[in-house]
C-alpha cells in the first residue's frame, strides 16, 4: 500500500487539481502545466514519501469530454473509471483576447479590411486539423501548449493565425512573419480551461507583396477536460550503429516543454562481465574485422553498450531494457539520484541469468508485483539441440557447430534468486601487450571449458531460477503485460534473434495468455481481430483498464523469399567453404517489401482484448495537404497512457506511437552491414486521443498531435539544446523520472 501523503498545496491549481496531484503515486509531484513564464509557474512540492520498496502501482483516474460518435467497433461495457482526472470546463466567453497579438508591429491592414476570406495554397501541419480523412486532434487540457506550423508559397510577408469557437466574444488573432507560432502559455491555460468540448476553427492565411489575395487554409481541433496522466520515456538515437553517445532514454511529463536525460548506457551499474555470444570472452574483449570481433572503443569491456526497447517496472522507479548483442537484459533505476543502479530486489545471482545470451524484450506484470515475487518475463533463444549443454555459440571446436538461435520461447526469471552461476574467466594470454582488446582468433581451451561449465549451470537452474512459460512451434517476441490481471499479449512469427520478429518474416500474429501463475506453463490463444493470416500483426500493448489492445498491422509481404540480411542462406557447417550470404538488395521485394519490424506500411489498430473488429487509428494519417499517406509512413510502437478517463458517459484513452512522416530536420539513419533494405528515415513521437461510448461500443479516434518538446533537451536554468534524434519505442507509465526544469521560452 502507498503511504499517506501529508497535505500538499499547489499555487494556481484548483481543488480538483490538488486532489489529482496528491493521489498520484509518484516519487515526485509533477505540475499539471509547465508554464513558460516564470511569473506564472506553479510551486510544486516533492514529498519523497514513496520508496522503491513500497511497490505501489499507478492510481485510477476518470474523466472525459463528449465527442463525435463512431461505428462498427464494440467493446465490453462496464469498464471502470474513477473519480479524478477531469478538470471541469470554466465557461469563459472572453477566453480569446479582444486585442490582436502583434508584438512585431506588423502591417495587418489587409487582414482587417477583409476578415473573412480564407484563401488556398497553405498547408497546416500542426495542429492536425479536420480534413477529408477525419476529425482533427483533441488536446487533453494538461497537454503541451499547441504549436502552429504551416507552409505557404514562400512569398508571404505576414501571416494571420485566427481561432474562433462557439460562445467566444472575440476571435483570437495573432500575426507573425514566421511559419511557426506557439500559443503563449498563459493564454493556453485560459483557453484550455474555458473552451472545452467545442470545435475550435483555425484559419491561417498570409499576404504577399503586391496583394493578389490570401494564401490560406482552415480546419478544426478540440480540447477535452480529460487529463492525460503519467510520464513518457522514449529511446532517442542518431545512428543505427552502436557507438558511444548515439542513443539514450529521454523523458518528460505532461506539459513539459523539453525533455531530460533519463538513462544512458554509461550510467548503468548493474551490468558487467557480459559474455560474447561464444561465452569464451567478455563482450568487447576481442577485436577484428571478420565478424567475430566485437570491440567498440569507448565502451567498458563486458559493460552495458546500449539501451533499446524498454518497459517500466510496476513501481515506475526502474526500466527494463534490452542491451546490445548478444541481447542481454538490464534493469536500472530512472529515479533522480539513483539513475543507473539496479533495484534492491535484483540479486547479484539474478544478474547472471539476465546475462544469458539471446534474450528478448522484458516486462513485469503489475498485478503480480510484490515483495517475494519479483518475476521478469522475457523471451529466450531456444537451443537447436535440446539434448546438448550448449547455451553459447561455438564454431565446431571438437563439437558440432551451433548457430544463433532464431526461435524464442517465453520464459520467466526470478529476480530474487539465490541460485549461483560461476562467473570466472581464465586470464587471456594471446596478446603481447597483455591488455585488451585481444586478437580476434584467441579463445583458449580453458575458456572454452569455462563457457561449457557456465552453460551447464544455467541449464541446471531451469525450474528454480528461470523456466519456460510458453513454447510455440514458431518464435515468440515482444510480450506485453496487462495492467490489472495476469494476462499478457505476445507476437508469434517465424523467427527472432533479438527479441523482435525478424525483418524477413512473412507471418506475424498476436496471442493472449492467461497465466495461472508467473512460473507455471501456459498456452496462448489467437486474438481475434489481431491474428488475421492476411496481415502482419505485431507489437501488442494493453490499455490501462485491460479492455483494449493496440497493435501494429501491415499487409503480408509480397516476396516471401526474403532472408536475414548478410546471414547464411543455408545453415551448412562447412569450415572450409564460404556459405552464400543473404542479399535482399538484389531482390525485387514488391509493393509490400517489409516484414514485421519497422515496416514502412505499418499502421496502428485497436481491438477489444476479448477479440473483435479492429479499429484503425485516425492518428495514422499525416495531414492530407502534405502529400504523404498511410500506409507508407512507418507508424509503429503504440503505447497507452497510464490511465483511462471516464466522464459524461464516455471513456477517453491516449495512445503514443512513432512515425516517420515528414517533420522539420528529418534525417536518414546510418545503416549497418546487417541493415535490411527497409526505410531508414528518422521517426518522431505522436499522440492520438481515443473516445469510446461504452453504451454502444462506438469508438472514435482523432488526428495525431506532434510532440514538439521531443526536439529540445533541457540543460537546466531555463536553457535547452536541440535534440536531433530518431525517437522510438515510447513507454507511457507513472515513471519517477527527474523533473524537467522549466524552460523559459522555446521558439
Amino acid at each position: 500500500m502507498l503511504r499517506e501523503r501529508p497535505p500538499t498545496f499547489f499555487l494556481g491549481l484548483s481543488l480538483i487539481d490538488q486532489e489529482i496531484q496528491m493521489n498520484r503515486p509518484m516519487f515526485r509531484l509533477f505540475p499539471l502545466f509547465s508554464l513558460v513564464s516564470v511569473a506564472a509557474l506553479s510551486a510544486a512540492c516533492s514529498p519523497g514519501l514513496k520508496t522503491p520498496e513500497d511497490g505501489g502501482t499507478g492510481g485510477a483516474g476518470a474523466g472525459a469530454a463528449p465527442g463525435a460518435g463512431g461505428s462498427g467497433f464494440e467493446i465490453p461495457t462496464g469498464a471502470g473509471g474513477g473519480g479524478i482526472g477531469v478538470l471541469p470546463p470554466i465557461p469563459d466567453s472572453g477566453a480569446f483576447p479582444a486585442a490582436a497579438i502583434n508584438e512585431e508591429g506588423l502591417d495587418i491592414s489587409a487582414f482587417e479590411a477583409d476578415p473573412d476570406t480564407v484563401g488556398t495554397g497553405a498547408c497546416i501541419f500542426e495542429p492536425h486539423l479536420s480534413d477529408g480523412n477525419g476529425p482533427g486532434a483533441v488536446f487533453p487540457q494538461n497537454w503541451l501548449r499547441p504549436r502552429f506550423r504551416w507552409t505557404g508559397s514562400g512569398n508571404e510577408t505576414v501571416w494571420e493565425i485566427k481561432l474562433t469557437a462557439e460562445g467566444q466574444t472575440n476571435p483570437l488573432r495573432a500575426y507573425t512573419t514566421d511559419t511557426t507560432w506557439i500559443m503563449p502559455p498563459e493564454l493556453w491555460t485560459t483557453i484550455a480551461a474555458g473552451v472545452q468540448d467545442l470545435d475550435i476553427t483555425v484559419t491561417i492565411r498570409g499576404t504577399s507583396p503586391g496583394g493578389g489575395g490570401f494564401t490560406g487554409m482552415q480546419g478544426t481541433f478540440r480540447i477535452t477536460g480529460a487529463l492525460a496522466g503519467g510520464s513518457m520515456v522514449f529511446w532517442g538515437t542518431s545512428s543505427s550503429e552502436v557507438l558511444p553517445g548515439t542513443s539514450s532514454l529521454y523523458g518528460f511529463t505532461m506539459g513539459d516543454e523539453a525533455v531530460v536525460d533519463t538513462l544512458a548506457a554509461e550510467q548503468v551499474t548493474g551490468i558487467d562481465r557480459v559474455y560474447s555470444a561464444r561465452g569464451t570472452d567478455l563482450r568487447g574483449e576481442l577485436e577484428g574485422d571478420d565478424g567475430n570481433g566485437d570491440y567498440i572503443p569507448g565502451f567498458d569491456i563486458g559493460g552495458a553498450r546500449g539501451i533499446g526497447c524498454h518497459s517500466a517496472t510496476p513501481d515506475g522507479f526502474a526500466m527494463i531494457f534490452t542491451d546490445d548483442y548478444p541481447w542481454n537484459i538490464g534493469i536500472a533505476s530512472v529515479a533522480e539520484g539513483t539513475a543507473g543502479a539496479p533495484p534492491t530486489y535484483v540479486t547479484s545471482q539474478a544478474q547472471q541469468f539476465l546475462k544469458m545470451p539471446f534474450l528478448g524484450t522484458g516486462m513485469m506484470l503489475p498485478a503480480a508485483y510484490a515483495a517475494g515475487d519479483r518475476t521478469l518475463i522475457t523471451t529466450r533463444g531456444r537451443r537447436e539441440d535440446t539434448s546438448s549443454d550448449y547455451v553459447y555459440i561455438n564454431y565446431g571446436y571438437g563439437d558440432p557447430m551451433t548457430f544463433e538461435p532464431d526461435v524464442h520461447d517465453l520464459v520467466w526469471i526470478d529476480l530474487e534468486t539465490t541460485v549461483s552461476v560461476s562467473d570466472t574467466l581464465p586470464p587471456a594470454t594471446g596478446d603481447a601487450s597483455g591488455s585488451p582488446p585481444y586478437p580476434v582468433y584467441y579463445t583458449g581451451e580453458e575458456r572454452i571449458a569455462e563457457a561449457a561449465d557456465r552453460g551447464a549451470e544455467i541449464l541446471a537452474a531451469e525450474g528454480s531460477a528461470w523456466g519456460v512459460l510458453i513454447s510455440e512451434t514458431m518464435s515468440i517476441s515482444n510480450p506485453s503485460p496487462a495492467k490489472l490481471s495476469n494476462r499478457l499479449a505476445y507476437t508469434v512469427s517465424e523467427s527472432s534473434m533479438d527479441g523482435h520478429p525478424d525483418w524477413h518474416n512473412n507471418t506475424a500474429d498476436i496471442k493472449i495468455a492467461d497465466l495461472a501463475s508467473l512460473r507455471t506453463t501456459a498456452t496462448g490463444t489467437p486474438l481475434a481481430g489481431a491474428s488475421d493470416p492476411g496481415f502482419l500483426e505485431y507489437y501488442p500493448a494493453f490499455s490501462p483498464d485491460d479492455q483494449l489492445v493496440a497493435f501494429n498491422r501491415a499487409a503480408a509481404p509480397t516476396n516471401t523469399s526474403r532472408c536475414s540480411q548478410n546471414k547464411q542462406i543455408n545453415r551448412i557447417a562447412d569450415p572450409e567453404g564460404s556459405p552464400a550470404l543473404c542479399d535482399n538488395y538484389a531482390m525485387d521485394l514488391g509493393a509490400n517489401p517489409d516484414g514485421p519490424y519497422y515496416n514502412r506500411n505499418g499502421e496502428i489498430f485497436i481491438v477489444p482484448a476479448a477479440g473483435g473488429t479492429p479499429h484503425r487509428l485516425r492518428g495514422n494519417d499525416p495531414v492530407m495537404c502534405g502529400g504523404e499517406v498511410s500506409p507508407g509512413v512507418l507508424n509503429s510502437w503504440p503505447k497507452w497512457s497510464s490511465t483511462m478517463r471516464e466522464h459524461n458517459g464516455k471513456q477517453y484513452y491516449f495512445v503514443i506511437f512513432s512515425s516517420a512522416r515528414a517533420y522539420p530536420d528529418q534525417f536518414e539513419l546510418t545503416p549497418t552491414d546487417f541493415t535490411p533494405p527497409i526505410e531508414t528515415k528518422s521517426s518522431q513521437l505522436y499522440m492520438s486521443t481515443i473516445e469510446v461510448d461504452p453504451a454502444t461500443g462506438a469508438m472514435t479516434s482523432y488526428g495525431a498531435i506532434y510532440l514538439w518538446n521531443q526536439n529540445y533537451l533541457s540543460t537546466g536554468d531555463g536553457g535547452y539544446t536541440q535534440l536531433p534524434t530518431a525517437n522510438l519505442t515510447p513507454a507511457w507509465e507513472d515513471f519517477s523520472i527527474p523533473q524537467v526544469p522549466p524552460v523559459i521560452i522555446v521558439k
